[in-house]
């Protein structure tokens, strides 16, 4: 098994198309949503990595299907530290926590 691996250097929007790890290598604090209609449908699992930190991934309140938004157990944003990493189970063509 090999990963898909995509690094992320842009602020505003999570790009994962068809990749199953994502890695975020900002310099600069930033908020991060979902971008809709990067990710199929297809259940999966996508996993999320923060070098540096200062990340903030936006939570949904109520993601419909094919948004491309995240979930977060605690129902809040979560802020990323450093090296930190999310597990997200990809349903529906949004991104819920695990």
């Amino acid at each position: 098994f090999m990963r898909q691996v995509a690094a992320v250097q842009t602020s505003g929007t999570l790009l994962p198309q068809a990749k199953d790890h994502i890695t975020l290598t900002y310099a600069a604090p930033a908020t991060i949503t979902g971008q809709q209609n990067v990710i199929t449908t297809v259940d999966g699992l996508l996993s999320v990595h923060d070098t540096v930190g200062n990340i903030t991934l936006q939570h949904a309140a109520a993601p419909t299907s094919g948004q491309g938004k995240f979930w977060f157990k605690a129902g809040v944003d979560k802020v990323m530290t450093a090296n930190m990493t999310v597990l997200f189970r990809i349903r529906d063509g949004n991104f819920y926590e695990i």
